[in-house]
């Protein structure tokens, strides 16, 4: 297939144009780049994509093993340890254990059979207080991944090979044309 051909040919000149096209927060920059590059109808000739019939059907395979799919890399997962030992970040249970070891020795020093009750009970308070936390945040983690996988799960409006067609936003190629409706 010529079209394929020559996508394979500009796929690098297609990865540099995105990457000045893109930057972030910067609208007059992107679009000064976009200019210089010739436009959205170079754009377009670049991609192989017609502007009213979009990609064609046969190139999305091509598309996809070119550019990758449309998805991003999930962060990996904290453990529930690794959310354990956070909690210790936080200054105030810093104070407290240092408070608990300050009264265990002064206890101790003081009176060996009974002085280290207060300290212990200063540490376990500080033992709970982590569990609890790092239990409450690998919860809120977990909720979160859980609405973070059901909001990608977004249908989105294309045109291929002249047709609207309804995809996955993770099945989106490198030329599609996404109709944008309000809402969206």
């Amino acid at each position: 297939n010529p079209g394929e051909d020559t996508l394979q040919e500009n796929a690098t000149r297609i990865r540099d144009l995105t990457k000045l096209i893109n930057e972030p927060q910067s609208l007059s920059l992107n679009v000064e780049h976009l200019k210089a590059a010739g436009g959205v109808k170079a754009l377009l000739e670049l991609l192989g994509t017609d502007a009213d019939a979009g990609v064609c059907d046969e190139s999305v395979v091509k598309r996809r093993e070119l550019f990758g799919s449309n998805t991003l890399p999930s962060t990996p997962r904290k453990s529930f340890w690794q959310l354990f030992i956070d909690t210790f970040d936080d200054g105030t249970l810093q104070i407290l254990i240092v408070a608990a070891i300050v009264s265990l020795v002064i206890g101790i020093y003081d009176d060996p059979a009974t002085g280290y009750v207060e300290g212990m009970a200063i540490l376990a308070a500080c033992l709970i207080v982590s569990v609890v936390t790092a239990l409450n945040d690998y919860q809120k983690e977990s909720q979160f991944r859980e609405l973070s996988a059901a909001n990608d799960d977004a249908d989105v409006v294309v045109v291929r090979s002249g047709k609207f067609h309804s995809i996955k936003v993770d099945d989106i190629v490198v030329g599609d044309i996404v109709c944008v409706e309000a809402g969206d």
